[in-house]
């Protein structure tokens, strides 16, 4: 399962900024990464056999996820969600025959965020930095507070994105990269 993970991992590579993007091949490297080392630290072994896979070795990877690494439930499912692509790919290709996700469910938890108040973030806008690298991240997290932008459109920002709007005031013109 591991050569099979690493294979897939190869090809999501090759398609970043076509398919994938840069932030998807390394949550599929990191799961791959706690996948070998919870069958190193469950079965003290460095590979598994795709046909060994069944409902309990899913189950116990996710036990294990969030109980040894101490992985919160809503990261704990996009890491088995990510595996059982995985798995997926090795039903389709015959290399095993039966679904050990059949069985499995898994939930994410909702979660709630707040908005910070005006007082909060006039906390951070007077907060004294010492490092210019980290009054700039303030700043730009300030910025998304502000916008409403994700940090991933903050940082595509160019001057052609400032454009005068209805009102004849400046106004941002982005095409979103998450909705």
């Amino acid at each position: 399962i591991i050569e099979l993970f690493k294979q897939h991992n190869t090809e999501v590579f090759k398609q970043i900024g076509v398919d994938f993007a840069l932030g998807t091949y390394k949550r599929y490297e990191t799961t791959l990464n706690h996948l070998i080392e919870f069958i190193s630290f469950k079965y003290s072994r460095q590979s598994f056999a795709v046909g060994e896979l069944n409902y309990k070795f899913v189950k116990d990877l996710e036990h294990y996820l969030k109980t040894e690494r101490t992985i919160g439930n809503n990261s704990t499912v996009k890491y088995i969600k990510n595996f059982k692509k995985i798995v997926l790919i090795a039903l389709k290709r015959g290399l095993i025959d039966r679904d050990p996700f059949l069985d499995f469910n898994t939930r994410l938890t909702p979660v709630k965020r707040e908005a910070l108040t005006e007082k909060e973030l006039q906390k951070l806008r007077s907060k004294k930095l010492h490092f210019g690298r980290l009054e700039a991240v303030r700043d730009l997290f300030l910025f998304s507070c502000y916008t409403g932008l994700a940090f991933a459109d903050v940082i595509k920002l160019e001057a052609l994105n400032v454009v005068i709007g209805v009102d004849g005031n400046k106004w941002l013109k982005v095409d979103r990269t998450k909705t």
